[in-house]
Parts: structure tokens; C-alpha cells; sequence
């Protein structure tokens, strides 16, 4: 059964927890700051790896909105 986007959503907030937690950063006063922080660290990671930012950047835009029509 696929994850559903509150699961989805749940995951990321998780992620954003613990990045709020490495950072120092406040989850609750600075959520827009973790997501954009933790979203360049990722592609700084990516970048490491040879992979290419553009095509990680196309395909989770294309994966997003595929996933925004299942709804909850």
C-alpha cells in the first residue's frame, strides 16, 4: 500500500526535527528555515555524490505532484 502524503509529511517533519536539532535551529519559530537549509544541505549532498542537483530537483517536483492528486 503506498504511504499516504500525511505519512509522507510526517517522515519530512522528522527529518526536519532532527536537522533542527544538529542546526540548532527552532522547529517550532523556524520551519521555513530548517525546510530550506535541510532541502540545500541535501542537494550539497548530492552534489558530493556526483549526482546531478537539476535532475534530484525535476524529479521530486515530478514525484510531488504525481503524489499531490492522492490526497491525504
Amino acid at each position: 500500500m503506498e504511504p499516504t502524503n500525511d505519512e509522507r509529511s510526517g517522515w519530512a517533519l522528522d527529518a526536519c526535527e532532527a536537522f533542527a536539532d544538529a542546526t540548532g535551529l527552532s522547529i517550532d519559530d523556524e520551519l521555513p528555515i530548517v525546510i530550506t537549509d535541510l532541502i540545500a544541505n541535501l542537494l550539497h549532498l548530492a552534489d558530493r555524490e556526483g549526482m546531478c542537483v537539476e535532475s534530484c530537483l525535476a524529479t521530486a517536483k515530478m514525484h510531488y505532484e504525481a503524489e499531490q492528486g492522492e490526497g491525504g
